[in-house]
């Protein structure tokens, strides 16, 4: 009889590509039986996974914290499954009930929790490390109780290493087959591509200011979501976003069709603790591609981007230097060619997540 697995999350959305697409998927191919309880109103099998909406999410992050944790725990709990997989901080509390309880139970660790603290414009300034300082205790006692942790990056996994020794490192890199195309360079336009959430952390401002300086006329494709209508409107109002399409969010299928047309992809996040060792996923999507990055000059990124010889790194807050690596790799398209299929290939044979995937397998193998 097939192992009953469950994934939950109070955050992400029901087709969530690392939660969703990645790991449940495959795991379902692997004859698991695959639930995923959510708080977005997913219902029913998609693929081979069964989504489970425990309630519908709370507004606010206190309704969320507490309503919307105890429901996916209350659901995850009727399910009698043989492992949990949760994916937020804020299910540690459900992780260590269910643990009482004598269940299996992996934390999946996304982000460095501690100093993404420190990128919250809602928090006052003279309050993020002290309050950095109380996440970091007590996030370290939960996951010190879990049956095992998942890493996304190998900075979060040196942290946790010592606190719990079921530690892996399980990088979120691209699906093979999935993005990646042949290169024709013929088709390409003088366009680049901004792919993912919009904050002004991750750079917006400064990316948007860099076309102001452009000395033709190149455009931007902005994919993704505003992370507000304040920070929406005044992107609007500057003077090169006449150089903008603004297109909104895309799913996979429309991410992969402008890929074809655009000459790069720009992940040029600010210099905030959480983002100097993370490694984002459009990133390694740029790369399986064929597409050149334009990318922060952190030292991890220049290992990968200038180690691969696959793109320029510039500095996050500099938007000169963003418009001259724009304008170079428009009007040089045989050596960005050659950046793609670099870049393509560093993917295809260390970036991706059909090797990655074995080793949440056999972490899976060995729990149960």
């Amino acid at each position: 009889m097939a192992k009953k697995v469950c994934h939950i999350s109070t955050v992400h959305q029901a087709k969530d590509i690392r939660i969703f697409l990645k790991e449940a998927c495959f795991l379902a191919e692997e004859k698991y039986k695959v639930y995923y309880i959510n708080t977005v109103g997913e219902e029913g099998i998609r693929g081979k996974v069964e989504l489970i909406s425990a309630c519908k999410r709370s507004r606010g992050r206190l309704g969320r914290m507490t309503r919307d944790v105890w429901s996916a725990y209350i659901c995850a709990l009727g399910l009698k499954a043989d492992l949990y997989h949760i994916h937020d901080p804020e299910l540690l509390t459900a992780g260590y009930l269910l643990r009482l309880r004598g269940k299996k139970v992996i934390y999946d660790i996304h982000e460095d929790l501690p100093r993404q603290i420190f990128g919250k414009p809602y928090l006052r300034p003279y309050l993020r490390a002290s309050i950095s300082f109380f996440i970091e205790r007590l996030e370290n006692f939960f996951a010190s109780r879990m049956s095992a942790l998942v890493c996304a990056t190998p900075s979060i996994e040196s942290r946790f290493k010592a606190i719990n020794k079921k530690t892996i490192c399980v990088q979120n890199f691209p699906i093979l087959g999935e993005l990646d195309r042949k290169i024709d360079w013929s088709k390409k336009r003088k366009e680049v591509c901004y792919v993912g959430g919009i904050t002004e952390i991750r750079g917006i401002k400064e990316v948007i200011q860099a076309f102001t300086l452009l000395t033709n006329k190149i455009r931007l494709k902005l994919i993704g979501n505003f992370d507000s209508m304040d920070l929406k409107a005044r992107c609007k109002s500057m003077k090169a976003w006449k150089f903008v399409d603004e297109m909104g969010f895309l799913n996979r299928q429309e991410v992969a069709k402008v890929f074809e047309t655009t000459c790069a992809g720009l992940v040029t996040f600010k210099a905030l603790p959480n983002h100097i060792n993370a490694q984002p996923n459009k990133m390694f999507e740029y790369m399986s591609a064929g597409l050149p990055v334009i990318a922060s000059n952190f030292p991890a990124w220049k290992s990968i981007v200038e180690g691969h010889s696959c793109g320029i790194c510039v500095n996050p807050d500099d938007p000169e230097a963003i418009s001259r690596a724009v304008e170079y790799i428009v009007y040089h398209p045989k050596e960005a060619e050659e950046m793609g299929r670099r870049g393509q290939y560093a993917v295809q044979n260390y970036y991706n997540w059909q090797s990655e995937f074995q080793k949440l397998k056999a972490l899976y193998k060995k729990l149960l």
